[in-house]
Order: structure tokens, then C-alpha cells, then sequence
């Protein structure tokens, strides 16, 4: 096996740029991520980890003009949560951003009637979410796992109005009109987590539903012995948390992100005021749950845990 090996005057080549992230080295993971933008100017996975990149180094504003860009490339290639949550961080990181929240709105027109599959962008192909119980679950943790499907061509700012189909959304918001995806995306919070962050924790209590938009989770729950139980690995798209949403009832899993992970809420509170001007809100997203209540995250922790034996005398 070959080694590189240092010699006089010879320099140590460039790491990849996550490297120097881990390294807390931000300058050098910045210079290499424009580095790799100048030869792919259309990568806009890239200007979004630049972006990244430039906030760990507390230059928060100078992100703007790169999530902007990542943002219209999500857009373009139809990966309207991701998007979404980029426009979203960027209206917390400058408030009162006209063209932010314009552009939100526009997307809430194109989610309205976008296709119902979920897609993950080509850069992060690489990971598939998986489920113990197969590739539908629905949990208190409901999360939609269906097969990614790349839209057919790419959207512009000259799109015809009946173009949105091809854009890909959760379908857990498909069913919604102009309107009522407006005042959703208004009321959605973006969240960030570290890896080996525990966004939920079993039997806590729970109001809010969560869309993951970047990274994965694990969903866990307790079994014999309190011992954990894996159930599974959620990806860009699922969602979690509509039953305490709906009902407030305790989280039934514990969700541990694993890796740097991203999510869109929508919490009990903004949904009861949203329901003062979009009552059907509501209506649509516990329609969806009961469709899909026979693959709930309660019927897999009964599959996991033994029946409980019956008492003598």
C-alpha cells in the first residue's frame, strides 16, 4: 500500500472540505467548498454547504447570497421542502426580508398541487432511509418513506401555473390549496440539531409535527428490560409527530438525530390559530394520519415488545 509522505518544501495536499469542518478550520472549508463551486457554479448542494460553512464561522450574513442560490436550486430541481426550510432559515437570519417572503409564497402556490413523491437531491443520493417494518411507516413518529421520484424538468420563474405537479412535497401537504399552504409555510419553525441530538424522547409530552429536511434520524423505543429497540432510520421528507399534533397524547418513540440534522415544525399552538382562517388544515393532515394508522409506529412497538402474560387466580 502507498503512502503520501512529506518531503522538503513540499506542501500537505487540501482535505476535503468536511475535514476541515470537523477540524473547526472555516476559512480553508470555505476556500475549498468555492473552490469546488468555481468548477460545479451550478451545485447548489454546494452553495448550500458553504453557506453552512460561513455561519459556523459567525459570518451569517455573508451566507445570505449563497442559501439564496441553493434555495432556487432546490426550487428548479423540485425539492420544495428543502427550499422551503432554506428560505425559512434565511428569514432568521434576516427578518423583515421582502423578497424571502415573497418567494415563500410563491412556493406555497407551486406545493399546493406538487406530486405527493418524495425526492432527496442527487448529491445526497447515497442514503436511503430504512424501516424495520417496511418502506410505509406512519408514527406518532409517522413518517412516509415512498420510493424518491426525480421531476421530470426543472422549474423556472416562467413555469406555466400547471407545472407545480412536477414539483416534489411530503404528501402529508399535497393536499392543500394556495391558500392554506401560505398559512402552513407562515406558521412552520426552522429547527437545526447536532448530531446525537434527541429531538423527542418516549413518553414526553408532545404537541408539534416535524419535517425533516435535512439529515437522519433513528426512532427508537423502549423494549423488554427498557432496552432499546430500533425501529427505524428516517430520511429528508418523513415527517414525525402528527398524532401529538393532533391530540396532544405523549410521544410513543424517541427520535436521536444522526448526523446534523434539519426540520420544519408546526406546533399545536400555531395550528389552532391557524385553524381560525383554514379550518380544513386540520381536517387534511388527520386525514392523512387515519389512512395510514394501520402502519403507525404503535402497531410496530407492539410487534417489538412480547404480549403480557395473564395474571393467575
Amino acid at each position: 500500500m502507498a503512502f503520501w509522505s512529506k518531503d522538503k518544501g513540499e506542501k500537505e495536499p487540501p482535505l476535503d472540505p468536511s475535514a476541515y469542518v470537523a477540524r473547526k478550520e472555516y476559512p480553508k472549508a470555505i476556500a475549498a467548498y468555492r473552490s469546488q463551486i468555481t468548477a460545479q457554479p451550478k451545485n447548489y448542494v454546494l452553495r448550500q454547504k458553504v453557506a453552512d460553512v460561513l455561519c459556523l464561522a459567525g459570518r451569517e450574513k455573508d451566507s445570505l447570497a449563497d442559501y439564496s442560490a441553493a434555495a432556487d436550486g432546490y426550487q428548479q430541481e423540485g425539492f420544495l421542502i428543502k427550499a422551503i426550510a432554506i428560505l425559512k432559515k434565511m428569514q432568521k437570519l434576516d427578518p423583515g426580508n421582502a423578497s424571502v417572503e415573497a418567494r415563500l409564497t410563491k412556493l406555497s402556490v407551486l406545493g399546493s398541487s406538487a406530486s405527493s413523491a418524495i425526492g432527496t437531491p442527487p448529491a445526497d443520493s447515497s442514503f436511503r432511509g430504512n424501516s424495520a417494518a417496511g418502506d410505509e411507516l406512519s408514527l406518532d413518529m409517522e413518517a412516509i418513506d415512498d420510493e424518491p421520484s426525480i421531476p421530470v424538468a426543472p422549474m423556472d420563474d416562467e413555469t406555466s401555473a400547471s407545472a407545480p405537479a412536477q414539483l416534489l412535497a411530503t404528501p402529508l401537504f399535497s393536499d392543500l390549496t394556495p391558500d392554506e399552504m401560505k398559512g402552513l409555510i407562515g406558521r412552520l419553525r426552522h429547527r437545526d440539531f447536532g448530531s446525537g441530538s434527541v429531538l423527542v424522547t418516549e413518553g414526553a409530552p408532545g404537541d408539534s409535527l416535524f419535517v425533516l429536511s435535512q439529515g437522519r434520524v433513528r426512532v427508537t423505543t423502549r423494549g423488554p428490560g427498557d432496552k432499546a429497540v430500533d425501529l427505524a432510520e428516517l430520511r429528508e421528507g418523513d415527517f414525525f409527530g402528527e398524532v401529538s399534533l393532533l391530540t396532544g397524547k405523549p410521544r410513543t418513540a424517541t427520535i436521536t438525530s444522526l448526523e446534523h440534522t434539519e426540520v420544519l415544525e408546526l406546533t399545536r399552538e400555531d395550528l389552532l390559530e391557524l385553524e381560525r382562517t383554514h379550518p380544513r388544515v386540520t381536517a387534511v393532515i388527520r386525514e392523512f394520519y387515519e389512512k395510514r394508522v394501520a402502519s403507525t409506529v404503535e402497531a410496530m412497538i407492539h410487534a417489538a415488545r412480547p404480549p403480557k402474560s395473564k395474571s393467575r387466580g
